[in-house]
């Protein structure tokens, strides 16, 4: 095989993984990648959907330039414009692409760390949120609306009774707003309290006045096995 064969059968494999796994990663599993709260097939799936598109990874993996340190693109002579128009063009929205997403990357860590330092901070305006199951209704209580001032919500979904136990679960907080819903926030490896409940605690300013939902999910065993959902609106 020569030069021209290899690249063949590279651009090949890209292709085929990018079908395989649909498009590049978005800035909140980029997020949730570097803070460690994917699973390991999911942060597996994150890394092999990055490696797919090779200018989103060179820039994710080059240190982000300061303010004033961003050397102005050359200006080149006429000759060198005699490139053609389409494969200028075809890695100038390469290059915009990667830009978009280390900007939006940047971005959503620096509120990830804001978040993340008020929570380590001293909490002392926390309005309990309680969701339960209704046992007239066989399931979830019906929506409810929550309105606080509190700085922090801690929300706590309560499974059934003799809901059998599993080795670990997830939680998902779903923004129902738009369609398709969007994960606001999901976690593994959170403790199933002896009364069957959970605590989530969610500082109110990443909270809109949308409509969202609480899904639990039991893993370890099996196929996944959803539990419960919790709809509220926020008002």
């Amino acid at each position: 095989m020569d030069k021209s064969d290899w690249e063949n059968a590279y651009r090949i494999v890209i292709a085929e993984g990018r079908e395989r796994l649909g498009g590049p990663p978005t800035a909140e599993e980029l997020l949730q990648l570097s803070a460690g709260k994917l699973s390991e097939t999911e942060a597996a799936n994150v890394r092999e959907r990055i490696s797919l598109y090779p200018d989103l990874a060179r820039v994710l993996a080059a240190p982000f330039p300061e303010a004033g340190n961003v050397v102005p693109y050359p200006r080149k002579g006429a000759a060198v414009w005699k490139i053609s128009a389409l494969a200028a063009s075809v890695t100038a929205v390469a290059a915009a692409t990667a830009i978009v997403f280390a900007s939006l990357f940047v971005r959503v860590s620096r509120e990830r760390d804001r978040f993340e330092r008020m929570l380590a901070a001293p909490q002392s305006s926390i309005d309990n949120i309680i969701f339960s199951m209704d046992p007239d209704r066989g399931g979830p209580s019906p929506e409810r609306r929550v309105s606080s001032r509190a700085d922090y919500l801690l929300l706590i979904p309560t499974l059934a009774p003799g809901e059998p136990g599993y080795p670990d679960y997830r939680i998902e907080l779903l923004d129902l707003s738009s369609e398709p819903p969007r994960v606001v926030w999901h976690t593994t490896g959170i403790l199933r309290r002896s009364d069957n409940s959970f605590e989530i605690i969610v500082p109110r300013a990443s909270l809109e006045r949308h409509k969202y939902e609480l899904v639990i999910t039991g893993i370890g065993v099996g196929e996944p096995r959803e539990l419960a959902r919790f709809t509220f609106h926020y008002e």
